[in-house]
């Protein structure tokens, strides 16, 4: 899911879940992969926009409560 769909930290922490959640409470198998599995925590900067884009964000507002808003 992460080398050839390119998901998500998020979508594939829930995948994990999911498929932890299966073999430890539904089927009742103790396997030490599982326990030994970690998903690495990514730190990532939020992208940030440039002024143009906050001026163009700003000039699309119908009002000036959503100008304000935006």
């Amino acid at each position: 899911m992460k080398n050839e769909l390119h998901y998500a930290r998020g979508t594939l922490r829930v995948a994990f879940s999911e498929i932890k959640f299966f073999y430890t409470r539904t089927c009742k198998r103790q396997w030490q992969t599982l326990r030994q599995m970690k998903l690495q925590n990514v730190k990532s900067l939020p992208e940030v926009i440039t002024r143009s884009q906050v001026l163009r964000i700003v000039g699309a507002a119908n009002t000036q409560r959503m100008a304000a808003i935006a």
